[in-house]
């Protein structure tokens, strides 16, 4: 509910949007909305993006930590005057990852400009930071490669931190992924709660039993609810008792027994 003299829906989708999430009209409330074909949609796209980063990462990681790990790797790759060469391998590596997912850091950045950081935020300069001081160490190695300096090429292939990048950019994107199919799960459970509850529901009024819609329900309603019925909201027993389950909210089985005072669930 707001003031249509001092904003309008599409001020508030922009203002929504600005703030890094969606938002549209539903112009019938009563119509269903399918959220679970949204959240397909976007469980795609971030899979679509962890499987290129991950095939992107494998390299990367292989290029950078396949020494340490004692990986069978050509020698040449393990000479200091090739350092260049491995510099620009995991370089070439970490981009890939970097484009697909590029969102995080136009989304980071902007949050932060805004004043408003989030997580987007932390990634980004997390992200950044590996990058742009890898670019630098790999200027560094191209300048002492050129001067034939060894030690110092040497000193410096041991502070590239691409894979650093990669790995941030990668993890956080299959937790995206994880997140997105919970919150479809949980979306999916509650949608099917919500077809549970009743289109129409007989209200009492001056000794009087009429069918209404279930939106034109209001506070302080007398509604009838006769056995082998659905409740239709929440509310008080003020006449009447019998057994009501409700295992679709608490997942106990047994019916318990209401009375008149106790309270009862919508869907129930």
């Amino acid at each position: 509910t707001f003031d249509e003299k001092a904003i309008n829906n599409q001020k508030i989708i922009k203002i929504v949007e600005t703030a890094g999430y969606q938002a549209f009209i539903n112009d019938n409330v009563s119509k269903k909305t399918n959220f679970e074909n949204l959240y397909d949609k976007e469980i795609q796209s971030i899979k679509s993006r962890l499987k290129i980063s991950i095939i992107f990462l494998i390299p990367l990681l292989y290029f950078s930590m396949g020494h340490m790990l004692d990986f069978l790797m050509p020698h040449f790759l393990m000479e200091s005057k090739h350092a260049i060469i491995v510099g620009f391998l995991q370089f070439f590596s970490v981009i890939p990852i970097v484009i697909i997912n590029r969102n995080y850091f136009i989304k980071g950045f902007q949050q932060f400009v805004k004043l408003a950081p989030n997580m987007d935020s932390l990634i980004a300069i997390g992200a950044s930071a590996a990058l742009i001081y890898g670019i630098y160490i790999l200027l560094l190695i191209g300048i002492a490669t050129v001067s034939r300096n060894q030690n110092t090429v040497h000193e410096y292939i041991k502070s590239l931190y691409f894979e650093s990048a990669g790995t941030i950019l990668t993890l956080i994107t299959l937790g995206k992924y994880l997140e997105a199919k919970a919150k479809k799960r949980t979306t999916s459970a509650i949608t099917r709660l919500l077809e549970l509850k009743p289109d129409k529901a007989i209200i009492k009024k001056n000794d009087k039993e009429y069918e209404i819609s279930i939106e034109d329900i209001q506070i302080g309603d007398t509604l009838i609810v006769k056995a082998g019925g659905i409740i239709p909201v929440d509310g008080i027993i003020v006449a009447g008792d019998g057994y009501i389950n409700e295992s679709v909210i608490t997942g106990e089985s047994i019916p318990e027994f209401k009375k008149t005072g106790d309270k009862v669930i919508g869907s129930t």
